[in-house]
């Protein structure tokens, strides 16, 4: 078999610009609702027509000027007509962005005690008229204040490079995007940064040299934000380890400690004197030179690690710097919060920084308690609100790792850090408009969900929240819907808050069918399944643009956030880990169709905005597209293992080849009318667009006429329908003699002292491994072929261990259940691991594939890989150097 060896998107240099921007830079108001003001006032309202507003409020830094020009857009396609009816704006003592309104016959008064609560009351005002269909506000007193203070999200198109968006000549932020954002209650923006080539440093010389255009732009953005009452955060991984930093290995090795993961690169030490000095000075330097940053979003645990307490692994710390000064990991992880806080406080003493334990779910619930009983109090605390939560699907608990829309939380690390957080303030990492699961629309239209997080955050006392990582930030239903509810005390229903949202977006009359629209949408993407396999490579984000073959490839399937991946994968089981077998997804996604359709049947009898309408419709088509490719690949499982009637199953795979087609040229036409969708926020970059739907759907039409008539002439033949499944193109062992094969070195050398044999009985199969050394033996199987089970390691005094902490492929319950599975011994030199066909769903006559190795420090294994596909949660695995069994 020829092996498919292409493993980059042929697309990756043919990409589309981004034309969204010049939408997002229009005024924020354009043309006035159907129906608006043809109403008189009721009893208890009062008109606003001809309504002049007082510039009274002090504002020395001129800060209400956008909300003054915004206001008198609104009037003038609002508010026409004759009046002398006046807005006054008052300061009293209130708290941040709280403000009061009074309104009576003969005039409104905004009462507040700063100049975003008058910037908040007037946002209020205009969107309570827009609810009424007219330009009344009832009398008497409305009063707000935040419930969820910091509400920060990111820019939607800026590259997500560290640093790169302050390189460009380009302005990001356009008055009318910032307008856009001001009006969703968005108060904070964040900006990846990377200090060492930001920022100058007297004790590491070589950062920050030539950085002056880079500062310069940032004190703009700064300043141009703050103008609409939005902050501006830095965000990054301080202080810099030597990952792509290598000269601190060579210049300044006194500063490091710990190597990241035992390998080579290390970061620099909170408890070394240098380490301590430079973590102290490069927020000093930063917040010195950009006084206008409102502070720093760090990412202390994970990611590029940043300090010898950021390593997300429960091994004890390896620096000896902090092993003399007695810190454990967590003890290490608040030390460098505490310095980063102390070096800004210095230059900025009311600038926050936020520390985001990203990779919490890495350490034990002990590990985490101990960091929060070690910490600064006062320091704020983040972690992803969803990580590691559990929920019922199908009748069986699954795990959320990661962040989600979908999932409502508070997972397990959030409940966690909140309990032990000894009262620091509390923030949460969401995704408002999209995530991982399908992060290729500028949003999914499910208010409710977010209704049911933030009344989570409510009851848990969360004052912050940050909005996004590089995608889920269009400034959209979700955003506005976010700004709400972080005013909201919940004292009213669910459906009373999503029917007042609705009555922005659609007539008065219309909104209890768009509130069902939305209420069947939630149904739907809740049933999402929870499973980071298919947050993270999934098909829901592009299934359209992802070719089918009848005939295998045997490719790994491609990550959802880049754009470099050949969308040719094949390998089915990958979307699942083992979380979910791919028929409970095929059903979960089946049954996400039937609601979104529901959905669909509701928004097409009201009158909406039409770019609602076609991201609605684009997720149906994307979900639809999921679905067929999940029954495509089962019914080839089927078609391969010989378990129905061949022609049957090819003729169903026809017809779902056929479907694709059409589901690729209607997302066509409707990315022809909508830009926005396809683009993906940290793939910076589409992953679908007319040109490579067209031709996936070439690809269809050429699998038609090349491979259904080669299948349908084997199976006229008397042959197995597909060769692959009886091994072709692969090394099949010889089961029948069960000869002792000897394992290969990296160089293709033999290793003569380590030797393995399968054979089998009525009841199992026996793996028996010869080897003169106590290294670990991994094993990567496949009893399913294209369905990757997790990898286990068997140590040198034979205790099975399911390669998994984090819970990628199993949750803990799983994970306890599938090593019992594994029956292991050694006895004279010999490890025999017996696999019982019943346990793992293993026959005569069907194949499955096991990758065998040896660990050590110099590591060999039974075949060599011929293609790699390094990725994510998969670590480079090649389905090439698994061995059939058959």
């Amino acid at each position: 078999m020829m092996r498919f060896r292409e493993t980059s998107d042929p697309f990756k240099d043919k990409q589309p610009a981004f034309q969204g921007l010049s939408a997002l830079a229009a005024p924020y108001y354009g043309t006035l609702p159907e129906d608006f003001g043809r109403r008189e006032p009721e009893k208890d309202e009062i008109s606003f027509r001809g309504a002049v507003l007082l510039r009274e409020f002090p504002d020395e830094k001129e800060r209400l000027e956008t909300v003054y020009q915004d206001f008198e857009a609104f009037s003038t396609l609002f508010l026409q007509g004759d009046g002398n009816y006046a807005v006054h704006t008052v300061k009293t003592d209130m708290e941040e962005e709280a403000f009061r309104l009074s309104v009576s016959e003969t005039e409104c008064i905004i009462y507040a005690g700063d100049t975003e609560g008058v910037r908040r009351a007037l946002y209020f005002m205009e969107d309570e008229m827009v609810r009424r269909g007219g330009p009344f506000l009832p009398t008497g007193t409305i009063e707000r204040k935040p419930q969820v203070k910091r509400r920060i999200t990111r820019n939607f198109f800026t590259p997500h490079e560290a640093n790169l968006e302050l390189k460009s000549e380009t302005d990001f932020y356009p008055d009318g995007y910032l307008s856009r954002l001001a009006h969703e209650g968005v108060n904070g923006l964040w900006i990846f940064l990377r200090l060492g080539t930001l920022v100058p440093s007297r004790i590491v010389p070589q950062y920050g040299q030539g950085s002056e255009k880079m500062l310069e732009k940032l004190k703009q953005i700064a300043e141009k934000c703050a103008r609409y009452g939005i902050r501006v955060y830095g965000l990054g991984v301080e202080p810099y380890s030597t990952h792509n930093n290598e000269f601190l290995k060579e210049k300044h090795a006194d500063m490091l400690g710990s190597s990241i993961w035992g390998g080579s690169q290390k970061v620099v030490c909170p408890s070394s004197e240098k380490g301590r000095a430079y973590i102290e000075e490069c927020m000093y330097t930063l917040f010195t030179l950009v006084p206008g940053l409102a502070g720093f979003i760090g990412i202390t645990l994970g990611e590029a690690v940043a300090g010898c307490g950021s390593v997300a692994t429960t091994d004890p710390i390896l620096c000896p710097h902090c092993k003399k000064a007695g810190r454990t990991k967590p003890e290490a992880l608040a030390e460098t919060e505490r310095l980063l806080v102390r070096g800004m406080k210095k230059a900025k003493p009311d600038a926050e920084f936020i520390s985001w334990t990203y990779a919490m779910r890495g350490w034990t619930p002990q590990m985490q308690a101990e960091h929060g009983a070690a910490r600064d109090a006062t320091i704020p605390l983040m972690n992803n609100f969803e990580d590691r939560g559990t929920a019922l699907q199908l009748g069986k608990e699954r795990s959320t790792v990661d962040y989600w829309l979908s999932f409502t939380g508070p997972g397990a690390i959030f409940k966690n850090c909140a309990e032990n957080a000894h009262g620091a303030p509390l923030y949460a990492k969401l995704q408002v408009c999209a995530s991982h699961e399908l992060a290729t629309v500028p949003y999914v239209p499910v208010p409710g969900i977010l209704y049911d997080k933030f009344h989570a955050m409510h009851e848990m006392g969360v004052m912050g929240a940050m909005y996004c990582w590089f995608f889920g930030n269009y400034p959209s239903l979700m955003n506005r819907a976010a700004g709400e509810l972080s005013f909201l005390d919940f004292t009213g229903t669910k459906e009373a808050f999503i029917e007042t949202l609705a009555t922005l977006y659609t007539k008065k009359e219309d909104a209890p069918t768009l509130c069902k629209a939305w209420e069947c949408f939630e149904k739907s993407y809740a049933l999402c399944p929870y499973n980071v396999a298919f947050a993270w490579f999934g098909p829901l984000n592009d299934a359209p643009v992802r070719p089918l073959h009848l005939l295998p490839v045997d490719v790994a399937v491609p990550s959802n956030w880049l754009l470099c991946d050949t969308p040719e994968g094949d390998r089915f089981g990958e979307w699942c880990g083992m979380t979910h077998t791919p028929e409970e997804v095929n059903r979960l996604l089946c049954d996400m169709k039937t609601h979104w359709q529901e959905g669909m049947a509701f928004l097409s009898g009201i009158s909406v905005p039409e770019e609602m309408r076609q991201v609605a419709n684009a997720i149906s088509i994307l979900i639809q597209s999921a679905e067929n490719l999940f029954v495509f690949y089962l019914l080839r499982n089927q078609l391969g293992y010989g378990e129905e009637n061949g022609e049957t199953i090819l003729a169903k795979m026809e017809a779902i080849a056929r479907r694709e087609i059409e589901n690729s040229e209607r997302l066509a036409a409707l990315c022809e009318k909508d830009t926005r969708l396809g683009y993906h926020s940290e793939a910076v970059g589409y992953k679908f667009f007319p040109e490579k739907l067209r031709w996936r759907i070439g690809r269809i039409e050429e699998m038609l006429a090349m491979e259904f008539p080669q299948v349908s002439q084997r199976m006229a033949e008397g042959k197995a329908p597909l060769a692959f499944f009886e091994g072709e193109g692969n090394y099949v062992y010889p089961l029948a003699e069960s000869p002792w094969e000897t394992f290969l070195f990296s160089d293709g050398t033999d290793d003569t002292k380590t030797k393995i044999r399968v054979s089998k009985t009525d009841a199992t199969f026996c793996i028996e491994l010869r080897a003169m050394h106590d290294d670990p033996i991994i094993i990567h199987a496949e009893f399913r072929l294209f369905c990757p089970y997790v990898p286990v390691c068997i140590t040198k005094d034979g205790t099975v261990e399911i390669m998994d902490e984090v819970g990628y492929y199993v949750s803990k319950k799983q994970k306890a259940e599938e090593e019992k599975k594994w029956q292991v011994s050694r006895k004279n030199g010999i490890l025999k691991v017996v696999l019982s066909k019943k346990a793992f769903g293993l026959c005569d006559g069907k194949a499955f594939r096991l990758g065998v190795r040896r660990g050590g420090e110099n590591p060999s294994s039974w075949k060599r890989a011929d293609r790699v596909f390094p990725r994510l949660m998969y670590d480079g695995i090649s389905p090439d150097e698994k061995v059939f069994i058959l």
